[in-house]
């Protein structure tokens, strides 16, 4: 989930010191719920998705897709491996968009 918090920050045009700064955390600490270093508290993922105007269900609903599709199977479709690969490469752009 804080992957798909972090892409939706970014796309809102918002940087995570912003939403830190907007929800009343420190920026570092956000940054490591952001990176998965620490686990995303569910009271913080909703602060975050209020500030930035987000469904929090739409933030879940996104990651669970995204597992899914990394695993290969969503509501009875198997994904390829082209379509896991290119869901990994969205990570990985994303995650160099931060860096």
């Amino acid at each position: 989930m804080a992957l798909e918090l972090k892409g939706a920050i970014i796309s809102r045009g918002f940087t995570a010191k912003a939403v830190a700064e907007g929800i009343g955390r420190p920026a570092p600490t956000l940054n490591r719920w952001l990176n998965a270093k620490l686990p995303l508290p569910l009271a913080i993922l909703c602060e975050a998705c209020e500030f930035i105007d987000i469904d929090p269900q739409q933030i879940v609903a996104n990651a669970y897709d995204r597992v899914l599709v990394m695993y290969g199977e969503r509501n009875g479709v198997t994904y390829t491996q082209k379509d896991r690969d290119e869901s990994e490469l969205d990570v990985r752009r994303l995650e160099e968009s931060e860096a």
